[in-house]
């Protein structure tokens, strides 16, 4: 019978031991600040943005280039410019075709640029379809100064060799009609001859 008690009283005090062990660990939370190391505090706060709208800056509408009383001025710093927009903004036929310009029947945009002397104007097609770079005088031009295509493998360039800084505008035609779209990705960069 003693054996038997003496079983009763290590089980009793195995239980009584591990019961105390669990407290200190209790014990351990108020120690710590309560806190569990093993607590996932991680919070997903990602959030999809995308989205093909006209906001979309590849699309955004440039500041003018409808028509050439309106053009898209180009700064005079930096002498390498790039723009980025899309033909959905330009579906209007605003170039009238002169002597020496070439012309599509096609979406227009125009810009104005002052070329320094001694500079060439180089104009290079990143992306989207071929266009015709026609340079004019002025608005009030009756024919072109120079009109070439330009492609993704060719960059057609004017110099300016009159000895003084000149104003031009440009009107960039489509080569055939975009219709409703299409990107714009173009640089025009002045550089010395």
């Amino acid at each position: 019978m003693s054996t038997k008690l003496l079983g009763w009283a290590l089980a009793c005090g195995l239980a009584i031991g591990l019961a105390a062990c669990a407290d200190a660990e209790e014990g351990n939370d108020v120690v710590d600040g309560g806190t569990d190391a093993g607590t996932d505090t991680d919070t997903d706060t990602d959030t999809d943005s995308d989205a093909d709208t006209e906001s979309d800056p590849v699309y955004a509408e440039l500041d003018g280039g409808g028509e050439c009383a309106d053009p898209v001025e180009i700064p005079g710093d930096p002498l390498a410019w790039s723009c980025t927009s899309g033909w959905s903004w330009y579906p209007e036929d605003t170039f009238p075709g002169f002597t020496g310009c070439e012309s599509s029947d096609a979406n227009t945009v125009w810009f104005r640029l002052t070329v320094p002397a001694d500079h060439e104007l180089v104009f290079h097609l990143n992306d989207g379809p071929l266009v015709w770079m026609n340079v004019l005088d002025g608005c009030d031009a009756t024919e072109c100064l120079w009109s070439e295509l330009a492609s993704l493998s060719s960059s057609p360039a004017w110099e300016n060799d009159s000895g003084a800084d000149r104003t031009v505008y440009l009107a960039i035609e489509s080569n055939s009609p975009i219709l409703g779209g299409g990107v714009i990705d173009w640089t025009f960069e002045r550089a010395p001859l």
